[in-house]
């Protein structure tokens, strides 16, 4: 092998490393990290952690908006499924699904929350027969990946915007059925 060979093949080694850490590892790794902030501020997994109006040291949320408050949880879908819901605040509303790997697989916004209250099962197929007979009405969401991170959004322009947002996010439900 001549040396310019090797060297080809030692830029190619290199550059299929580095296209794996960055593209395919990066986001579990940085996702890891998220759910396991998230999952200790909560006490847990399948559970909620509200945060007030974020400042310039906020972080559990990445680049928060300063005019949202927000209501995360860490779901774990591989002891049963998990039930979200909650009651959208008048201003802005939205939740989001996001799988381990940090795709979104999921959204919904206060728009589309006929009715009020929003409540929907994360489950897979091997674990819908677990769902309780008083849930089994609700629409089930399936996750690409067993655990993930769920996140309500609430707008607070102003004082009174941020009350009904505490008030709405004091209805966020996170937890394992």
């Amino acid at each position: 092998m001549s040396g310019l060979t090797k060297a080809i093949g030692a830029v190619l080694a290199v550059a299929v490393v580095a296209h794996v850490a960055t593209f395919i590892a990066t986001p579990h790794v940085v996702m890891r990290v998220a759910m396991s902030r998230i999952a200790q501020q909560a006490g847990g997994t399948n559970a909620p952690f509200s945060t007030l109006l974020p400042t310039d040291q906020s972080r559990t949320i990445v680049k928060p908006s300063p005019d949202l408050v927000y209501t995360t949880c860490v779901f774990d879908i591989s002891a049963g499924p998990v039930l979200i819901s909650g009651t959208p605040s008048p201003d802005y509303w939205s939740v989001a699904l996001y799988a381990a790997n940090s795709d979104n697989f999921h959204v919904m916004n206060d728009r589309q929350a006929v009715g009020g209250k929003v409540a929907f099962i994360i489950a897979d197929a091997a674990r819908r027969s677990a769902i309780p007979a008083q849930h089994q009405s609700l629409p089930v969401v399936e996750p690409p990946t067993s655990k993930g991170i769920v996140l309500f959004r609430y707008l607070a322009l102003d004082s009174v915007g941020l009350a009904r947002a505490q008030s709405a996010q004091k209805t966020a439900v996170c937890s394992r059925l």
